[in-house]
């Protein structure tokens, strides 16, 4: 393998693993943004169910 060549393979390497965490960021940020939305859901059924309970008694 000549100098220019590893040159080649090494830049290749180094921007396939920058697109790999560029990847795993965005699936960080969706598992974030999904948990962010399942808390605020319960959050709002249980003011939900609190607001109903107190109307009915």
């Amino acid at each position: 393998m000549s100098r220019t060549e590893f040159n080649h393979a090494e830049s290749e390497w180094y921007a396939m693993l920058d697109e790999r965490n560029r990847v795993f960021d965005r699936y960080l940020q969706g598992m974030r943004a999904g948990n962010i939305t399942t808390w605020l859901a319960a959050v709002i059924l249980f003011v939900g169910c609190c607001l109903l309970a107190s109307w009915l008694i």
